[in-house]
């Protein structure tokens, strides 16, 4: 198979994926694994995605992410930003503008 017909089907593979529900993760993975079976020739796909699934999941690049996401929830709580500056307000007024 020539590359554009399978990088359509792993886009098509992809798309079924996707509409079926499968996590975004799984999903990527399954094409990932598809295309090394397709392109990779000898080299076992179970092997390297293992070790590409472990050495991205045991960093800390990403770790800030969900944080940042757990700080807009609770910032979006009905009154989370009142009782901050409550509890703001007795500390910052020997600021300026406080």
């Amino acid at each position: 198979m020539d590359l554009i017909e399978i990088a359509l089907v792993l886009l098509v593979l992809l798309t079924i994926l996707l509409a079926g529900g499968v996590w975004i993760a799984i999903a990527l993975m399954a094409c990932g694994y598809g295309g090394m079976l397709f392109v990779g020739g000898s080299v076992p796909p179970g092997g390297v995605l293992a070790t590409t699934v472990w050495g991205n999941s045991a960093s800390w690049t990403l770790a800030a992410l969900p944080l940042f996401i757990w700080m807009g929830e609770i910032c979006s709580a009905p009154s989370s930003p009142r009782r901050c500056s409550a509890g703001w307000r007795p500390g910052s007024t020997a600021f300026p503008a406080g």
